[in-house]
């Protein structure tokens, strides 16, 4: 091996360590209430990808009905409420 090299693995592992030197530090994860009303929304979204309207729709009520006990949640209600008129033509009953 010529003089000033590293070998593979070790070549690696510097990588490794300068990647993660750059990294961004973790953000903290949301709360539980806001957990469940970003999942909710990502099944609603699968199921209107799908084609599954209709379980589509019960999920993105689901989140607006947990997005209301959440603080600061207009915004997530507003685009289901948006979603649901856009599937049924009708306003999610608020």
């Amino acid at each position: 091996m010529p003089s000033g090299t590293l070998p593979l693995p070790a070549a690696l592992w510097a990588v490794a360590l300068l990647a993660a030197c750059s990294a961004p530090p973790p953000a903290s994860a949301p709360p539980s209430g806001e957990v469940a009303v970003i999942e909710a929304n990502r099944r609603a979204g699968a199921y209107l990808r799908s084609g599954n309207l209709e379980t589509a729709a019960r999920y993105y009520r689901e989140a607006v009905r947990l997005a209301q006990s959440v603080e600061d949640a207009e915004g997530t209600v507003e685009k289901a409420s948006k979603e649901l008129e856009s599937l049924f033509g009708e306003s999610s009953g608020r």
